[in-house]
């Protein structure tokens, strides 16, 4: 990773009391720059703030906590408010908020599937809200599970009709949740040349992902545990979206070729042919838009 500092520079982490966005957070400290992260438990904010404390390199780096429930778009609108009114300028926003698919078909209270809301809509309103106070927005999802074909019902994002004939399942939820992810990505970056949009995949990173997510889902316990045995760190996994915030050569990467979609070992994924359809992937933002109010 390349070595650079970051002092005088803000990032805004949604998602980043723990896991892979607690990680990105930690990195990003110990290179100087001062973090605000957000998510729902006060407790693992408090912990992560004392980690990055440890790591700063500069008694002047500034630290915060925003509490918010990303599952809820009201919520995600009173981020959008308080990073503008307090942070204002934002060198790098991440969005790594938002558990793997487990299976499990729970609505919020505002009526979206949970992990629709948190895992995509929570990004699209936050991607798209505070674009213009951002050079560079990272996506960590599941980059490269797009299929290729219209196998997946683009009618049907929230799953809801999945559901009520019995089809909703883990599998059908990565990949919505990957397709969405990527237009995301694709599309703003198209609106907006002068600014970068990535979609990540990390891979299998430890982290508590399954145990502090709401759903009870059977799939729960196997996939915690096969996070916990095979995944990489998430202090270590975060080498790989710090590097591509600051490493000159994904810069160049973007300009030359609009690279925008990487794994879990830094290397490009290419987009899916739905993703590269201009009238496909222009649609499925368009609903990804009006899911998130906006």
């Amino acid at each position: 990773m390349e070595q650079v500092d970051l002092q005088g520079r803000k990032a805004v982490i949604a998602g980043g009391t723990g896991g892979i966005g607690g990680g990105i957070a930690t990195r990003l400290a110990s290179l100087g720059a001062d973090v605000t992260i957000a998510g729902r438990k006060k407790e693992m904010a408090d912990r992560q703030i004392e980690d990055m404390k440890r790591v700063a390199v500069s008694p002047n780096q500034t630290f915060r906590f925003i509490q918010v429930d990303l599952s809820l778009i009201a919520e995600n609108k009173k981020l959008v408010e308080d990073v503008i009114q307090n942070d204002k300028r934002v060198d790098y926003l991440i969005l790594s908020q938002g558990s793997p698919p487990a299976g499990e078909y729970k609505q919020t209270s505002e009526g979206l599937e949970e992990g629709f809301a948190v895992f995509v809509v929570s990004k699209v309103l936050l991607a798209t809200q505070l674009k213009d106070y951002t050079d560079t927005t990272v996506m960590i999802g599941i980059a490269g599970m797009t299929p290729k074909d219209e196998s997946l019902d683009l009618n049907d994002l929230t799953l809801e009709n999945a559901n009520s004939k019995g089809k909703f399942g883990f599998v059908i939820q990565g990949r919505r949740n990957a397709l969405s992810l990527d237009v995301l990505a694709e599309e703003l970056g198209r609106r907006n040349p002068e600014k970068r949009f990535f979609h990540l995949n990390p891979g299998m990173v430890k982290s508590q992902a399954f145990s502090n997510s709401n759903a009870n889902s059977w799939l729960k316990r196997p996939l915690q545990w096969a996070l916990n045995l095979f995944g990489s760190q998430p202090l270590e996994y975060a080498k790989v979206p710090v590097d591509i915030l600051i490493n000159s050569k994904f810069k160049e990467e973007y300009v030359q070729n609009g690279t925008k979609f990487y794994d879990q070992h830094s290397r490009p994924i290419a987009p899916s042919p739905l993703v590269l359809n201009d009238q496909t992937r222009e649609n499925v933002f368009k609903k990804l838009v009006e899911f998130a109010g906006l």
